[in-house]
């Protein structure tokens, strides 16, 4: 059996959480973890480091710029690559 690819999914909207569920349901090769803040994704970045990192700018508390600052600064979590979404155009 071969390990799965891990996905961290940072976003505190839940119809956009589903959706980003649905679609990755089609890999059964990807893991999503999903998380609500960027204090949160920031602590299971750190423990679990996922592959890759799919985050909401707009989130509530620290935004998705200040959580990327951050990733980027942490030699822990620097190397994981981050795609900002955001539902606003």
């Amino acid at each position: 059996m071969t390990d799965k690819h891990l996905v961290l999914y940072i976003e505190d909207n839940q119809a956009n959480m589903r959706l980003v569920e649905q679609v990755l349901k089609q890999f059964p090769d990807v893991e999503l973890i999903g998380e609500e803040t960027a204090e949160s994704g920031l602590d299971v970045a750190e423990q679990r480091q996922p592959e890759l990192i799919l985050m909401d700018i707009n989130l509530p508390g620290m935004d998705g710029f200040q959580a990327l600052a951050e990733l980027k600064r942490r030699e822990t979590t620097r190397h994981i690559p981050v795609v900002s979404i955001s539902a606003n155009a």
